[in-house]
C-alpha cells in the first residue's frame, strides 16, 4: 500500500515537471510492433507510438526506428495514467511546433 502512494506522489510530480509541449530527449530502451520506448532520466518511460513518427498520412516500419540506445528528440504530448507512461511524439511538426 505505501509503494503504491510512493509511485502515485513520484508520478503525478513528473507530471507536474513534464508539462505537455515539454521537449525531452533519451536514449531506445526498447523496441516494440507499436512503437519504442525511450528512457527519460525519470522515474517512468516515454513512449513514442509508431503513429507519432511521422505526419499524418506517411507511414513508417519497424525497420525504420531508431537504433537501440540511439538518442531521440520528442515532445510530452500525454500521460496515460493507467499505466505511468509519458507519450510522446517525434513528428517534425510537434517539434516545430514545441521550439526544438
Amino acid at each position: 500500500m505505501i509503494e503504491t502512494l510512493d509511485k502515485e506522489t513520484e508520478w503525478s510530480d513528473v507530471k507536474s515537471r513534464l508539462v505537455v509541449g515539454s521537449i525531452v530527449e533519451g536514449p531506445v530502451i526498447a523496441h516494440l510492433q507499436f512503437g519504442i520506448f525511450l528512457e527519460l532520466n525519470e522515474a517512468f518511460i516515454g513512449l513514442i507510438q509508431i503513429t507519432h513518427f511521422r505526419e499524418a498520412g506517411e507511414r513508417m516500419t519497424a525497420r525504420e526506428y531508431p537504433e537501440m540506445g540511439a538518442s531521440v528528440r520528442a515532445v510530452v504530448i500525454g500521460f496515460r495514467d493507467s499505466n505511468h507512461q509519458i507519450a510522446l511524439s517525434a513528428r517534425p511538426s510537434d517539434l516545430a511546433k514545441a521550439g526544438a
